[in-house]
């Protein structure tokens, strides 16, 4: 297990060591305990948090939640399915603005902020996609092979961006 420790010196666990990933610039992310930060961000269902040892930035695949995502679509005049809403590219800059603000109140730090996302409208748990396990703990190694091209493109932009 990893721990912290609190100011009044309790150890607090916050991620088992299997879950650590270690970024390009060498710092170790704990992406459960991430995942569980970002996922009281009102905008977010569920999300899945990715690193990769060769690269320096965390992206994720989020579920953004329903009610949210059409109370933000009415603010800005969009309209259709939760579907169709989910597949506006208006959507992803407003979700990492969203997750943007829950790590700044959380006094994350900047290695630790997600860059990037892929939105996925259909939840983790379904049966058919064998992403978590019957206890609901997310399987990583299936969320990469599922989303493997999309993080690769993903990290592609994020690339240019920067340059």
């Amino acid at each position: 297990d990893i721990g912290e420790i609190l100011s009044n010196g309790a150890v607090k666990i916050i991620d088992r060591k299997k879950n650590l990933i270690k970024l390009s610039q060498g710092e170790y992310v704990a992406v459960e305990y991430l995942e569980k930060i970002y996922g009281i961000t009102p905008i977010v269902e569920d999300l899945w948090i990715h690193g990769d040892s060769f690269k320096s930035q965390l992206v994720a695949v989020v579920v953004p939640n329903e009610e949210n995502t059409k109370k933000w679509a009415e603010q800005n005049g969009y309209t259709g399915s939760f579907q169709k809403l989910c597949s506006l590219s208006q959507l992803k800059p407003h979700i990492l603005l969203e997750l943007k603000s829950t790590a700044e109140r959380n006094k994350l730090r900047g290695f630790e902020q997600i860059r990037g996302v892929i939105i996925e409208p259909e939840l983790f748990e379904s049966p058919e996609k064998e992403l978590v396990t019957a206890t609901l703990k997310k399987r990583r190694d299936r969320f990469l092979k599922r989303y493997k091209a999309e993080i690769n493109t993903l990290y592609q932009k994020l690339a240019e961006a920067k340059s």
